[in-house]
């Protein structure tokens, strides 16, 4: 079994907001008030993508979604489990 610290944790990596239901500020408040990282948004067409973490940082292949509600509006998480970090010689 492998130590704790050593294996690869599957973490929120990008949160959208489908344009249709939330504002920015609405979508930046949810983010605040869930201690998620809420400052740069990146608006497509018809969503707002509020990324935690770049997605260089995940393992090629390990990225899943679920969309949660949050009082009836749509909330689509991003998960994916983060590269391991280089062990040191």
């Amino acid at each position: 079994m492998r130590a704790a610290s050593t294996r690869s944790k599957v973490l929120p990596q990008s949160f959208l907001f489908p344009k249709s239901e939330w504002t920015v500020a609405q979508a930046k408040a949810w983010l605040k008030a869930h201690g998620k990282r809420y400052g740069k948004v990146d608006a497509k067409a018809d969503h707002l993508r509020f990324r935690q973490f770049e997605p260089r940082l995940c393992r090629a292949g390990k990225y899943g979604t679920k969309v949660r509600k949050s009082k009836g509006r749509a909330v689509k998480v991003v998960f994916c489990m983060r590269k391991r970090k280089a062990r040191k010689s």
